[in-house]
């Protein structure tokens, strides 16, 4: 019987050229049906066993990616950052379209009907053909989006063994109730030499609730206290730059240990920087990249504390309005430009980690920001204890207890004057020494 409908099949269903017009639409169909659930063209032709496996891989891979999309979405983001997972992934995508392929051509050979014409072979083939193009090319695409992002991946997040940070991915943030990620947006330009830290920004995160301090620094601080060890030797006193076109301002220091190498021995070539910086520092418009990138870098008719306030809206703005359809419909572009302007010290181990906490943190955890600003820190003379002293009252108070002022959205400001900030001016209003809520002060 199977023998008899599967000969029947192939044969058109009928005698003469309009038999055989008749067999050639029909396998086709069957084809189409056969490439949108595998086994069809197998089990119409009498092919029982061959169709059922078919049929039962199709079901067993459309259930796990209906379950991985919607009971397993959180583990989804875990993996997504383990390159290891995105490697087996990526060659798991190609293996499913070769697959896929194979399926329609061969649904395609055991229906097509017998004694056809060369014009009647020649648009099934072309047929066939036009279906592994629309089946293979998103398969094809994802599997590049695949690799392309573990390229991206593995060049900005180096692993725990090569940059000496050993992540324990049982308890990856070691027990701490905080972790403080350290945030620098340099200047670095293909016509500009060496880099300096225009925007420096310490981002403390309590890992249970995602709730967010940002400590701003203005890049103008003078005299700024180096690490203990090389570079506290050099300079005792603070910092204080490297001749008269260095006067010693603190966006200097990521420059400086670049070029003098002994501040930070044992360091490579453009991780000097990070790595001193790390130690010294414990109404409405929908902007594109370009004007978002203005958005924070500008100062005209602004000024340097101004510029700070926008760039942590900015930030704000960044984790809610992040998502996967975003991303995915620029994922190229982004890719490429990840890896020409992040560079970072957090190892790979860490990724699923810090994934989760950004969860929170999007999920609605409180951000607010404390910028050691005048008239609050003068920085011509900054008061290192008080910064101390505000920082720890800032990370370890209560979210709900921040200034609702400070919008960066003010009027602007002119550059900072001798006296805007210099102690004994009574002119001065009275500064904010606790975080503000982006949420309040952000437009």
């Amino acid at each position: 019987m199977g023998r008899s409908s599967s000969r029947h099949a192939r044969d058109g269903g009928g005698d003469g050229p309009s038999g055989g017009g008749r067999g050639l639409s029909r396998a086709l169909a069957l084809t189409l049906a056969s490439a949108l659930v595998w086994g069809v063209a197998h089990v119409v032709t009498g092919r029982r066993i061959a169709g059922s496996l078919l049929l039962a891989l199709w079901a067993a891979i459309a259930a796990a990616l209906a379950a991985a999309a919607t009971v397993y979405r959180s583990d989804l983001l875990h993996l997504a950052v383990q390159p290891d997972v995105v490697q087996r992934v990526a060659a798991a995508l190609v293996a499913f379209g070769v697959l896929w392929i194979l399926v329609v051509i061969r649904s395609y050979q055991i229906l097509r009907p017998l004694g056809m014409s060369i014009s009647a072979k020649t648009l099934g083939a072309a047929s066939v053909a036009v279906m592994c193009f629309a089946v293979g090319v998103p398969v094809a695409w994802s599997a590049h989006s695949t690799y392309v992002y573990r390229d991206a991946l593995t060049s900005i997040f180096r692993t725990g063994s090569e940059n000496g940070k050993k992540v324990d991915t049982e308890d990856p943030f070691n027990g701490q109730a905080r972790v403080n990620i350290l945030l620098l947006g340099g200047d670095a330009a293909a016509d500009r030499t060496g880099v300096r830290t225009d925007s420096m920004t310490l981002a403390s995160v309590d890992t249970e609730t995602g709730d967010t301090v940002l400590l701003s620094l203005p890049r103008n601080l003078e005299r700024f206290q180096m690490p203990p060890g090389p570079a506290r030797d050099r300079f005792p006193y603070g910092f204080t730059g490297d001749g008269p076109l260095n006067p010693g301002l603190l966006n200097e220091v990521y420059e400086y240990a670049e070029q003098h190498p002994d501040v930070v021995p044992g360091v490579p070539k453009n991780h000097r920087g990070p790595e001193l910086l790390k130690a010294t520092i414990a109404g409405y418009r929908k902007l594109g990249g370009k004007e978002a990138l203005w958005y924070g870098r500008s100062r005209t008719n602004s000024s340097d504390y101004v510029r700070m306030g926008r760039q942590k809206c900015l930030m704000r703005a960044i984790a809610e309005q992040a998502d996967p359809q975003t991303v995915l419909t620029s994922f190229d572009k982004l890719a490429a430009a990840a890896k020409r302007t992040l560079a970072t010290d957090i190892p790979q181990e860490l990724l699923p980690a810090l994934v989760k906490l950004s969860n929170k943190v999007k999920d609605g955890a409180g951000i607010r920001s404390l910028q050691f600003v005048p008239p609050l820190i003068y920085t011509g003379n900054p008061d290192f204890k008080l910064i101390r002293k505000l920082a720890s009252e800032a990370v370890n108070s209560d979210p709900r207890a921040v200034s609702a002022s400070g919008s960066p959205s003010a009027s602007p400001s002119g550059p900072e004057s001798p006296s805007s900030g210099s102690p004994g001016t009574s002119s001065s209003p009275k500064p904010d020494t606790k975080p503000v809520s982006l949420e309040d002060s952000c437009p």
